[in-house]
């Protein structure tokens, strides 16, 4: 049955990765077709929030500080997918039509050094990068990239790569191996062990695309799922202090929650919902690990938009016999009300905020 199964998958999943290579870049609803509003200086939010917050709406990046929105425009290409470098400035992803490379920008997001060259001579040699990412100490950069099966050129797979920041592209070194014709491997989180933590995309018998937190301790090794298939759970985001995950997990439903478990840097403890009933995406923490931002729609126009709610101080540890946290029905918290802090934008719902602590801190 299992072999059936995977017959009549293998046509639908051939069709997604020719879709995705010509359309990851453009790939939008006639919603977002339809003119938004921008960020710009008479913009404000209906929640205050200290320190500088990054996003990405519309090709273009934003930097919010002290209430204001300023735009960023780096250069030609969609810009996405900001992360910060500790000795400052960002790395973005600049997306093209048929391929996508990642920037090194200064503290006022004008380019300092193109890190990948991901377009050939031919379409179908492309190649894409996202979901930039630097390890704790600045060294090195993780990233998504879909290395090429020669016997098909249109499957885009993304597997987690990393290269030196200071080095070149030529450098850089495969960390996984996705299971193919899912989309792969993605949103890569460096810790200080040298371990990674990742979103891993599968496909289960009946045909159905899954998600799971992935965690690799070293590269080249299979690694172990923090979550299980059935949670399909993806947009990892570690609080700064490495004991926090937050992720977004739909546990077989149609609308996703926004959770929190405790890390001990190997297992999962017990799994708190936040959010629930909303469309949660890409979670970041405050600088303090006081509360998490996210996108999910709402606001006037009903399209993503700013959102902030508590986070939890979980005492909770992981269990020591378990690699898989617990799934099925995690504990929902209460008193935790997500506040709206945007109500007309249109942001990215595949770029997750990027939220700093004020320069003098």
């Amino acid at each position: 049955m299992r072999r059936w199964s995977l017959l009549i998958a293998l046509p639908l999943m051939v069709a997604f990765g020719f879709g995705v290579y010509f359309g990851l870049a453009s790939f939008k609803s006639k919603a977002a077709q339809r003119a938004v509003s921008k960020p710009v200086t008479k913009t404000r939010t209906l929640v205050p929030l200290a320190g500088v917050v990054f996003m990405a709406q519309g090709g273009a990046l934003y930097r919010l500080e002290n209430g204001q929105f300023s735009e960023i425009k780096p250069g030609p290409g969609d810009w996405t997918q900001p992360t910060s470098v500790p000795q400052g400035g960002l790395i973005a992803v600049s997306r093209q039509l048929h391929f996508s490379d990642l920037y090194l920008l200064d503290g006022s997001g004008h380019p300092v050094r193109q890190l990948t060259k991901n377009q050939t001579n031919t379409v179908e040699t492309n190649h894409w990068a996202f979901y930039p990412n630097l390890s704790p100490d600045g060294k090195t950069l993780f990233y998504s990239y879909d290395p090429k099966d020669l016997s098909n050129t249109f499957r885009v797979d993304l597997a987690v790569w990393s290269m030196p920041l200071q080095g070149t592209q030529a450098q850089g070194r495969r960390r996984t191996t996705p299971s193919p014709y899912t989309g792969g491997d993605v949103e890569p989180l460096s810790l200080s062990s040298g371990a990674v933590i990742y979103t891993k995309y599968g496909i289960d018998d009946a045909g159905h695309s899954q998600s799971q937190i992935w965690l690799q301790a070293h590269a080249g090794t299979i690694g172990q799922a923090l979550t299980e298939p059935a949670d399909d759970c993806s947009a990892p985001a570690l609080s700064r202090d490495g004991t926090r995950l937050a992720m977004v997990c739909t546990n077989g439903r149609q609308s996703s929650s926004l959770q929190v478990a405790p890390f001990d840097g190997q297992r999962l403890g017990p799994r708190e919902v936040l959010v629930e009933g909303q469309l949660a995406a890409m979670p970041t923490w405050a600088p303090d690990g006081l509360s998490l931002l996210y996108t999910a729609p709402g606001g006037s126009n009903g399209r993503f938009q700013l959102w902030l709610v508590q986070a939890p101080r979980s005492t909770a540890s992981p269990s020591p016999q378990a690699a898989v946290s617990p799934s099925g029905n995690p504990t929902p918290v209460a008193a935790r009300q997500p506040r709206l802090v945007t109500n007309d934008l249109d942001l990215d719902a595949t770029s997750a905020p990027l939220w700093m602590a004020p320069a003098s801190s």
